[in-house]
């Protein structure tokens, strides 16, 4: 289906661009929409169009991806040049056709039987109509959106294998204190015989395999995502003393919807990072709102001291999350984050598919 769609769409890009020359033509107003095919599908015309749209895809296809992007210049410039000369080839002849088709016109005027020929008025008109600097401001313009197309396509691949990369080494990298720290606060339970230590187990049992295997893929269900939240959390209780207050809020159903993998946990984890000294009251607060078309989230933790250490890991940025859900959900989430000197809140609305 998107194949199909993206077919339609270059069709309809093509029709459009051919049709700039019938829609600002020198030889009166177009009476319907009939003249503007009739006009791009001419003799004279459709060699040149053939032309442009051959070009464009060569171009976009082969010669920049194999050429210039390989910094082969010299092939590049050869390609551009073989394509003036095709431009000027193809008009050359065509000239040559018009000429004798227009004194065969002018001929039969005095016999009282004119020829149909789409787009001629006299002489003149014809042949401003088939100038060459038509084509070559049309050919230019190929040119230039081809390279312009590509090269932001290339852009954009590239950033995005960046972003992945960065993406699959933090989710590989899970904190190795978190870690530490629930294994720990697990055997401290197993030794008193604890009823809550193989929960424990299955819980962090859970946040591995799904940040391990199951974030590979692009999406994943909500449930997982918020199941992984709250395991998170439930194991960071399991460190804190009394003087760190967590309050953790989930509202709504879950269930048939899709989101994208790791893209809410950073601003928890990052709460918790940020917000969380033993020896200072410490507040994390987390409410989760999900209705039928989007999911609603709200992080605050009350900034507290922290030392920073070198191998305390990053867990999933910030920086990487804004970037992902530019990437995700564009124009399908709002991200607000008010940073001040006590408090730290994010307020994050995505809308779900």
């Amino acid at each position: 289906m998107k194949r199909v769609f993206t077919v339609i769409a270059h069709i309809f890009c093509w029709l459009v661009l051919l049709s700039l020359p019938t829609m600002f033509r020198p030889n009166g107003p177009i009476k319907s929409g009939f003249d503007v095919f009739e006009d791009m599908f001419s003799g004279p015309r459709l060699p040149n169009d053939i032309l442009l749209i051959a070009v464009f895809y060569i171009n976009y296809y082969v010669v920049i991806p194999r050429f210039y992007f390989k910094k082969i210049y010299s092939l590049v410039i050869f390609f551009v040049m073989i394509s003036f000369g095709a431009l000027f080839w193809i008009n050359y002849t065509i000239t040559l056709q018009v000429g004798k088709l227009v004194t065969n016109i002018e001929a039969a005027k005095g016999a009282g039987a004119i020829p149909r020929f789409p787009g001629y008025h006299n002489r003149e008109s014809i042949f401003h109509y088939l100038g060459p600097d038509y084509n070559l401001f049309m050919l230019i313009i190929v040119l230039v959106l081809s390279f312009s197309f590509r090269i932001y396509r290339q852009l954009r691949k590239l950033n995005d294998e960046k972003l992945s990369r960065e993406i699959a080494f933090l989710k590989a990298q899970i904190n190795p204190h978190f870690l530490f720290n629930t294994l720990n606060s697990i055997y401290s339970l197993t030794l008193s015989n604890s009823d809550a230590a193989p929960e424990a187990v299955v819980k962090l049992s859970g946040i591995m395999r799904y940040a391990i295997s199951d974030t590979e893929k692009e999406l994943v269900s909500l449930e997982r995502e918020i199941t992984y939240i709250s395991n998170y959390i439930d194991l960071q209780k399991l460190r804190t003393n009394s003087r760190v207050k967590i309050d953790c809020e989930i509202k709504g159903n879950a269930s048939g919807k899709q989101i994208a993998p790791f893209i809410l946990i950073p601003f928890v984890e990052n709460a918790f990072k940020y917000g969380i000294n033993p020896e200072q009251d410490s507040d994390i607060q987390v409410n989760i709102w999900m209705d039928k078309k989007k999911v609603m989230m709200g992080v605050h933790n009350k900034k507290v001291f922290i030392r920073k250490d070198k191998e305390s890991g990053t867990g999933l940025g910030i920086n990487t999350t804004i970037q992902r859900l530019q990437l995700v959900y564009p124009g399908k989430h709002s991200l607000t984050i008010d940073d001040n000197e006590r408090n730290f809140n994010v307020s994050l609305e995505i809308k779900l598919a």
